[in-house]
C-alpha cells in the first residue's frame, strides 16, 4: 500500500521489473514518482468513491484500466498525462513519492509487482 508522500519500495530481485498500481478513489489527479530515476506518471482525472484505475508498466503491454462502481471496465490510456512515463522498479530500494491534487480518506493506492531475477 502506498501512502501519500515518500514510500520505501523494495524490488529483492536483480533486475528492473514492472508493477500494476491501483488508485482507488475519492482522489484527483494522482501522481506517482520514482525519486532513484526522476521518472513520473500522473493520471489527469477526479476518481470519485467506489471507482479505480489501473496501471499497468511492462514493456508491450502499458495500459491503464477504468473500472466503474459496478465493476465494468474500459481502457483509459487518454486519461495518462502528455508528460508521464510508465517506469520500472529498480533493483533494490525505489523511493515512490504518491501525491494528489486532493485524496480523501478513504481513498486508496496500491502497488503490486514480482520480483525478478537474472538467470543463465
Amino acid at each position: 500500500e502506498l501512502t501519500e508522500g515518500s514510500n520505501d519500495v523494495m524490488n529483492e530481485g536483480t533486475t528492473r521489473t514492472p508493477f500494476e498500481i491501483i488508485f482507488e478513489g475519492p482522489i484527483n489527479y494522482p501522481e506517482i514518482q520514482n525519486n532513484i530515476t526522476g521518472d513520473s506518471f500522473q493520471i489527469n482525472y477526479d476518481l470519485p468513491e467506489n471507482e479505480k484505475i489501473k496501471v499497468y508498466s511492462e514493456f508491450g503491454n502499458k495500459r491503464l484500466i477504468y473500472i466503474n462502481d459496478v465493476g465494468e471496465e474500459q481502457k483509459a490510456f487518454s486519461l495518462l498525462d502528455l508528460d508521464s512515463k510508465l517506469f520500472y522498479l529498480e533493483p533494490d530500494n525505489n523511493i515512490i513519492t504518491f501525491n494528489a491534487t486532493m485524496i480523501d480518506g478513504s481513498a486508496n493506492a496500491e502497488i503490486k509487482f514480482y520480483d525478478r531475477f537474472l538467470g543463465v
